[in-house]
Protein backbone atom coordinates (compact mmCIF):
# COMPACT_ATOMS: atom_id res chain seq x y z
CA UNK A 1 0.00 0.00 0.00
CA UNK A 2 1.32 3.01 -1.03
CA UNK A 3 1.63 5.96 2.11
CA UNK A 4 2.50 9.29 0.07
CA UNK A 5 -1.56 10.18 -0.59
CA UNK A 6 -2.24 10.59 3.17
CA UNK A 7 1.13 11.87 3.63
CA UNK A 8 0.62 15.92 3.15
CA UNK A 9 -2.63 15.81 5.53
CA UNK A 10 -1.07 13.88 7.94
CA UNK A 11 2.62 16.12 7.74
CA UNK A 12 -0.28 19.34 8.03
CA UNK A 13 -1.74 17.52 11.11
CA UNK A 14 1.66 16.52 12.78
CA UNK A 15 3.62 20.05 12.57
CA UNK A 16 0.33 22.01 13.89
CA UNK A 17 1.76 20.59 17.08
CA UNK A 18 5.11 20.51 16.58
CA UNK A 19 7.51 22.39 19.06
CA UNK A 20 11.11 22.38 20.25
CA UNK A 21 14.46 20.56 20.44
CA UNK A 22 16.47 18.33 18.24
CA UNK A 23 18.58 14.95 19.46
CA UNK A 24 19.45 11.86 18.84
CA UNK A 25 21.15 6.81 18.23
CA UNK A 26 20.04 3.07 16.90
CA UNK A 27 18.30 -0.85 18.31
CA UNK A 28 16.94 -4.05 19.25
CA UNK A 29 19.48 -1.19 20.32
CA UNK A 30 22.38 0.42 17.84
CA UNK A 31 24.97 2.64 18.81
CA UNK A 32 26.51 5.46 17.28
CA UNK A 33 30.60 6.16 16.86
CA UNK A 34 31.66 3.73 14.79
CA UNK A 35 27.65 3.80 14.68
CA UNK A 36 25.72 0.90 16.61
CA UNK A 37 25.49 -1.39 19.56
CA UNK A 38 22.52 -3.10 21.08
CA UNK A 39 21.01 -3.45 24.37
CA UNK A 40 18.19 -5.83 24.32
CA UNK A 41 16.10 -6.75 27.51
CA UNK A 42 13.31 -9.80 27.37
CA UNK A 43 10.28 -8.93 28.54
CA UNK A 44 7.69 -12.82 28.16
CA UNK A 45 8.48 -13.21 24.26
CA UNK A 46 9.25 -9.49 23.96
CA UNK A 47 12.45 -8.33 23.34
CA UNK A 48 12.54 -4.47 24.46
CA UNK A 49 14.52 -1.92 22.12
CA UNK A 50 13.49 1.45 23.98
CA UNK A 51 13.63 5.09 23.96
CA UNK A 52 13.55 7.83 26.59
CA UNK A 53 10.44 9.82 25.79
CA UNK A 54 7.55 9.62 28.45
CA UNK A 55 5.25 7.09 27.34
CA UNK A 56 1.27 6.71 28.45
CA UNK A 57 1.11 2.94 28.43
CA UNK A 58 -3.19 1.76 26.92
CA UNK A 59 -5.02 0.14 30.31
CA UNK A 60 -5.94 -2.75 28.34
CA UNK A 61 -4.16 -5.01 25.57
CA UNK A 62 -5.98 -6.16 23.06
CA UNK A 63 -5.71 -9.62 21.26
CA UNK A 64 -6.27 -9.23 17.58
CA UNK A 65 -7.41 -11.89 16.01
CA UNK A 66 -4.31 -13.81 14.35
CA UNK A 67 -3.44 -13.69 10.49
CA UNK A 68 -0.28 -15.21 10.00
CA UNK A 69 1.76 -17.48 12.42
CA UNK A 70 4.75 -15.62 11.87
CA UNK A 71 2.70 -12.14 11.79
CA UNK A 72 3.25 -11.35 15.89
CA UNK A 73 0.89 -7.82 15.10
CA UNK A 74 -1.84 -10.54 14.22
CA UNK A 75 -3.20 -8.55 11.09
CA UNK A 76 -1.56 -8.11 7.75
CA UNK A 77 -2.69 -4.13 8.09
CA UNK A 78 -0.90 -1.64 10.77
CA UNK A 79 -1.44 1.85 11.87
CA UNK A 80 1.38 3.89 12.08
CA UNK A 81 1.40 7.38 14.79
CA UNK A 82 4.03 9.82 14.67
CA UNK A 83 5.00 11.78 17.89
CA UNK A 84 4.79 15.36 16.67
CA UNK A 85 7.38 16.57 19.77
CA UNK A 86 10.84 17.88 17.57
CA UNK A 87 9.43 16.01 14.14
CA UNK A 88 10.37 17.94 11.33
CA UNK A 89 9.50 17.69 7.59
CA UNK A 90 12.41 15.38 6.95
CA UNK A 91 11.31 13.00 9.68
CA UNK A 92 8.12 12.13 8.29
CA UNK A 93 9.54 11.65 4.37
CA UNK A 94 12.14 9.23 6.01
CA UNK A 95 9.10 7.10 7.91
CA UNK A 96 7.11 6.88 4.41
CA UNK A 97 10.29 5.46 2.87
CA UNK A 98 11.12 3.18 5.97
CA UNK A 99 7.79 1.89 5.82
CA UNK A 100 7.59 1.44 2.14
CA UNK A 101 10.43 -0.28 2.24
CA UNK A 102 9.13 -3.35 4.62
CA UNK A 103 6.00 -3.62 2.52
CA UNK A 104 7.96 -4.08 -0.42
CA UNK A 105 10.23 -6.94 1.63
CA UNK A 106 8.45 -7.83 4.74
CA UNK A 107 7.18 -11.39 3.34
CA UNK A 108 10.88 -11.96 1.91
CA UNK A 109 12.59 -11.29 5.29
CA UNK A 110 9.57 -11.78 7.92
CA UNK A 111 8.13 -14.45 6.09
CA UNK A 112 4.67 -12.47 5.81
CA UNK A 113 3.16 -9.44 3.97
CA UNK A 114 2.14 -6.14 5.79
CA UNK A 115 1.48 -2.98 4.70
CA UNK A 116 1.31 0.51 6.58
CA UNK A 117 -1.17 3.55 7.06
CA UNK A 118 0.16 6.70 8.97
CA UNK A 119 -2.85 8.01 10.99
CA UNK A 120 -2.53 11.16 13.45
CA UNK A 121 -1.27 10.65 17.05
CA UNK A 122 -5.17 10.51 18.71
CA UNK A 123 -6.42 7.72 16.52
CA UNK A 124 -6.02 3.95 17.75
CA UNK A 125 -2.17 2.34 16.10
CA UNK A 126 -0.03 -0.06 16.70
CA UNK A 127 3.49 1.48 15.69
CA UNK A 128 3.94 4.53 17.62
CA UNK A 129 7.66 6.39 16.47
CA UNK A 130 9.06 9.59 18.08
CA UNK A 131 11.92 11.72 17.29
CA UNK A 132 14.23 12.04 20.84
CA UNK A 133 16.99 13.85 21.95
CA UNK A 134 19.96 12.10 22.99
CA UNK A 135 21.06 10.05 25.44
CA UNK A 136 18.20 7.90 24.81
CA UNK A 137 16.85 5.56 27.56
CA UNK A 138 16.94 1.42 26.40
CA UNK A 139 16.31 -1.29 28.62
CA UNK A 140 15.63 1.78 31.46
CA UNK A 141 19.27 2.61 30.85
CA UNK A 142 20.41 6.29 29.30
CA UNK A 143 23.14 5.04 26.46
CA UNK A 144 24.85 7.94 24.93
CA UNK A 145 25.86 6.16 21.55
CA UNK A 146 22.48 4.32 20.97
CA UNK A 147 20.75 5.81 17.86
CA UNK A 148 17.41 3.82 18.14
CA UNK A 149 15.36 1.44 19.87
CA UNK A 150 12.26 -0.68 19.60
CA UNK A 151 10.63 -3.97 20.62
CA UNK A 152 11.71 -7.00 19.11
CA UNK A 153 8.26 -8.58 18.29
CA UNK A 154 9.22 -12.82 18.35
CA UNK A 155 5.69 -13.50 19.12
CA UNK A 156 3.49 -10.85 20.07
CA UNK A 157 3.18 -7.75 19.83
CA UNK A 158 1.77 -5.61 22.42
CA UNK A 159 -1.13 -3.06 22.04
CA UNK A 160 1.48 -0.22 21.20
CA UNK A 161 4.98 -0.79 20.07
CA UNK A 162 7.25 2.20 20.89
CA UNK A 163 10.25 3.09 18.43
CA UNK A 164 12.65 5.85 19.22
CA UNK A 165 15.29 7.60 16.65
CA UNK A 166 18.00 10.27 18.06
CA UNK A 167 17.18 13.25 15.43
CA UNK A 168 20.80 13.95 15.21
CA UNK A 169 21.99 11.88 11.99
CA UNK A 170 21.73 12.56 8.92
CA UNK A 171 19.26 11.31 6.03
CA UNK A 172 20.64 8.55 4.87
CA UNK A 173 21.81 7.44 8.97
CA UNK A 174 17.64 8.00 10.02
CA UNK A 175 16.54 6.10 6.90
CA UNK A 176 18.42 2.89 7.95
CA UNK A 177 17.59 3.54 11.69
CA UNK A 178 14.40 3.54 10.98
CA UNK A 179 14.87 0.42 8.72
CA UNK A 180 16.60 -1.09 11.66
CA UNK A 181 13.76 -0.58 14.17
CA UNK A 182 10.87 -1.33 12.15
CA UNK A 183 12.68 -4.59 11.26
CA UNK A 184 12.70 -5.60 14.76
CA UNK A 185 8.87 -4.47 15.49
CA UNK A 186 8.21 -7.50 12.79
CA UNK A 187 10.97 -9.79 14.64
CA UNK A 188 13.74 -9.71 13.14
CA UNK A 189 17.06 -9.65 15.32
CA UNK A 190 20.75 -8.40 14.61
CA UNK A 191 21.54 -11.59 12.92
CA UNK A 192 18.57 -11.87 10.23
CA UNK A 193 18.72 -10.35 6.64
CA UNK A 194 18.95 -8.03 5.49
CA UNK A 195 22.09 -7.29 7.06
CA UNK A 196 22.76 -3.92 5.32
CA UNK A 197 20.04 -2.89 8.11
CA UNK A 198 19.81 -5.46 10.61
CA UNK A 199 23.33 -5.60 11.68
CA UNK A 200 24.13 -4.50 15.33
CA UNK A 201 26.24 -1.96 14.30
CA UNK A 202 25.49 1.37 11.95
CA UNK A 203 28.19 1.53 8.81
CA UNK A 204 31.17 4.04 9.49
CA UNK A 205 30.37 7.19 7.04
CA UNK A 206 33.59 6.80 5.41
CA UNK A 207 32.98 2.66 4.53
CA UNK A 208 29.40 3.35 3.04
CA UNK A 209 29.27 2.61 -0.77
CA UNK A 210 28.90 4.66 -2.27
CA UNK A 211 30.27 7.67 0.48
CA UNK A 212 28.12 10.77 -0.34
CA UNK A 213 29.89 14.04 -0.27
CA UNK A 214 29.00 18.12 -0.25
CA UNK A 215 31.48 20.40 -1.28
CA UNK A 216 30.52 23.63 0.78
CA UNK A 217 31.80 27.04 1.72
CA UNK A 218 31.32 28.98 4.73
CA UNK A 219 30.58 32.95 2.82
CA UNK A 220 29.36 33.06 -1.08
CA UNK A 221 30.74 30.95 -3.66
CA UNK A 222 33.32 28.34 -3.56
CA UNK A 223 36.45 28.97 -6.30
CA UNK A 224 35.62 26.47 -9.41
CA UNK A 225 39.35 26.14 -9.55
CA UNK A 226 39.52 25.01 -5.79
CA UNK A 227 35.85 22.74 -6.50
CA UNK A 228 38.34 21.17 -9.20
CA UNK A 229 40.81 20.42 -7.40
CA UNK A 230 38.56 18.74 -4.43
CA UNK A 231 36.73 16.58 -7.33
CA UNK A 232 39.95 15.30 -8.87
CA UNK A 233 41.51 14.13 -5.51
CA UNK A 234 38.42 12.34 -5.07
CA UNK A 235 38.71 10.76 -8.00
CA UNK A 236 42.25 10.14 -7.45
CA UNK A 237 41.43 7.89 -4.32
CA UNK A 238 38.56 6.20 -6.36
CA UNK A 239 41.37 5.38 -9.08
CA UNK A 240 44.19 4.58 -7.90
CA UNK A 241 45.29 1.15 -9.55
CA UNK A 242 47.19 1.03 -5.90
CA UNK A 243 44.28 0.67 -3.96
CA UNK A 244 42.51 -2.60 -3.37
CA UNK A 245 39.43 -2.65 -5.04
CA UNK A 246 37.66 -2.92 -1.75
CA UNK A 247 38.56 0.15 -0.35
CA UNK A 248 38.44 2.32 -2.86
CA UNK A 249 36.40 5.45 -2.39
CA UNK A 250 33.26 4.76 -4.33
CA UNK A 251 31.64 8.64 -4.00
CA UNK A 252 29.15 10.95 -5.61
CA UNK A 253 28.49 14.72 -5.53
CA UNK A 254 25.66 15.96 -3.22
CA UNK A 255 23.98 18.85 -3.04
CA UNK A 256 22.86 19.20 0.60
CA UNK A 257 24.56 18.79 4.03
CA UNK A 258 21.36 16.78 5.22
CA UNK A 259 22.50 13.92 3.00
CA UNK A 260 26.32 13.94 3.18
CA UNK A 261 28.66 11.28 4.54
CA UNK A 262 31.38 13.38 4.20
CA UNK A 263 31.15 17.25 4.19
CA UNK A 264 34.00 19.29 2.37
CA UNK A 265 34.30 22.68 3.89
CA UNK A 266 36.16 25.54 2.37
CA UNK A 267 36.60 28.80 4.85
CA UNK A 268 38.53 31.51 4.50
CA UNK A 269 37.96 32.14 8.82
CA UNK A 270 37.20 28.96 10.87
CA UNK A 271 38.99 29.94 14.28
CA UNK A 272 39.81 27.69 17.26
CA UNK A 273 38.95 24.37 15.24
CA UNK A 274 42.07 22.28 15.12
CA UNK A 275 43.75 24.62 12.72
CA UNK A 276 46.01 27.43 12.76
CA UNK A 277 44.71 31.69 11.51
CA UNK A 278 47.53 30.66 8.83
CA UNK A 279 45.65 28.30 7.36
CA UNK A 280 45.73 24.37 6.58
CA UNK A 281 43.23 22.01 7.05
CA UNK A 282 41.60 19.44 9.52
CA UNK A 283 39.02 16.37 9.99
CA UNK A 284 36.45 17.13 12.19
CA UNK A 285 32.95 15.64 13.29
CA UNK A 286 30.31 17.42 11.27
CA UNK A 287 27.11 18.71 11.97
CA UNK A 288 25.13 15.54 12.43
CA UNK A 289 26.37 12.60 14.40
CA UNK A 290 27.13 10.49 11.82
CA UNK A 291 28.95 12.63 9.61
CA UNK A 292 32.67 13.79 8.86
CA UNK A 293 34.14 17.16 7.43
CA UNK A 294 37.44 17.85 6.09
CA UNK A 295 38.01 22.17 6.92
CA UNK A 296 39.95 23.57 4.26
CA UNK A 297 41.39 27.21 5.90
CA UNK A 298 42.77 29.35 3.67
CA UNK A 299 44.47 26.66 1.21
CA UNK A 300 45.54 27.66 -1.99
CA UNK A 301 43.63 25.89 -5.01
CA UNK A 302 47.00 24.30 -6.16
CA UNK A 303 47.20 22.40 -2.61
CA UNK A 304 43.50 21.79 -1.62
CA UNK A 305 43.53 18.23 -3.65
CA UNK A 306 46.65 17.39 -1.05
CA UNK A 307 45.16 18.43 1.31
CA UNK A 308 42.21 16.22 0.87
CA UNK A 309 43.84 13.39 0.28
CA UNK A 310 45.92 13.65 3.26
CA UNK A 311 42.83 13.14 5.57
CA UNK A 312 41.23 10.38 3.50
CA UNK A 313 44.24 8.38 2.60
CA UNK A 314 44.91 6.23 5.94
CA UNK A 315 41.15 4.81 5.39
CA UNK A 316 41.96 4.59 1.90
CA UNK A 317 45.84 2.80 1.95
CA UNK A 318 45.88 1.75 5.23
CA UNK A 319 47.78 3.85 7.86
CA UNK A 320 50.56 1.85 7.59
CA UNK A 321 50.63 2.45 3.95
CA UNK A 322 49.80 5.80 3.18
CA UNK A 323 52.18 7.03 -0.28
CA UNK A 324 54.99 9.14 1.13
CA UNK A 325 53.69 12.28 -1.20
CA UNK A 326 50.72 12.00 1.03
CA UNK A 327 52.07 12.33 4.60
CA UNK A 328 53.09 15.27 7.04
CA UNK A 329 56.57 15.23 5.73
CA UNK A 330 55.89 16.30 1.87
CA UNK A 331 57.57 19.09 0.90
CA UNK A 332 56.05 22.57 -0.44
CA UNK A 333 55.75 21.21 -4.35
CA UNK A 334 54.43 17.74 -3.70
CA UNK A 335 51.40 19.68 -1.30
CA UNK A 336 50.84 21.78 -4.79
CA UNK A 337 50.13 19.90 -7.16
CA UNK A 338 53.15 17.26 -7.35
CA UNK A 339 51.50 14.53 -6.56
CA UNK A 340 48.99 14.29 -9.75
Amino acid sequence: MRLSVALVTILVILLAGCAGNTGGNFTDSTVAGTPAQTTVAKTTTQTVETRSTSIAFPTTTPEPVRVDPDNPFGQSQIDVSIDSKNLEKRDLELVDESLRYWENNSERYAGYPISFSIVPEQEPHRIEIAFVDRPIACKNEIQTTTVGCAPRNEETASAISYVQITDDETNQGTYGTLVHELGHTLGLGHSDEPQRYMKPHQTDPLDRKPITVAITKDVGNIQILKKRGIIKALNYLRDDPEVNESNRLDWELVDSVDDADLVIKVTDHHPHVCIADSGGSCFAQGEYEDQYQIILNNVDSSAVGWHVIYWLAPHVYGMSNVPSEFQESAGYDTRHGGWK
